[in-house]
């Protein structure tokens, strides 16, 4: 029988991470696992989470990878495809400084969530893809 604590002690880990990015606003595993004293792989699996709920995301830097924290979710967007499989919207501000707009693609495989893919849309392209997507919305039925 599983342990009806585990879902709490799984969102208290989570929560710390997010805290901790938070305040930071980026950090490293080892950053943060060294920051909230959860173990590396705890850090790890609940960053992988947190990135396929689009909560924090990271970009790799060198031979690192660099988590970042996405905000109060004011800009965000899930779009359920069905019950195991979403689209997720959100802006982020890259390293550079620069907004961009992400579609992350997620999936459920065995009980978690699973990334199966980013598109980073610049600001410099919305218009681009924005008028794509109207041209198809009134001609969809046509591509059958």
């Amino acid at each position: 029988m599983k342990d009806p604590t585990h879902n709490q002690v799984e969102d208290s880990a989570r929560k710390t991470i997010e805290r901790y990015l938070a305040k930071n606003r980026k950090a490293s595993i080892n950053q943060i696992s060294e920051g909230t004293s959860l173990a590396w792989a705890t850090v790890q699996k609940h960053l992988s989470y947190l990135e396929s709920i689009g909560r924090a995301h990271g970009e790799r830097l060198g031979n690192s990878i660099i988590y970042f924290f996405n905000g109060d979710g004011k800009w965000q967007k899930k779009v359920r495809l069905n019950r195991d499989h979403i689209l997720f919207l959100d802006t982020f501000v890259s390293q550079f400084g620069e907004p961009f707009i992400r579609i992350k693609e997620a999936r459920k495989k065995d009980g978690s969530w699973e990334n199966f893919g980013d598109v980073m849309i610049t600001k410099d392209k919305l218009g681009e893809v924005r008028e794509f997507l109207e041209s198809v919305e009134g001609n969809i039925n046509t591509y059958r």
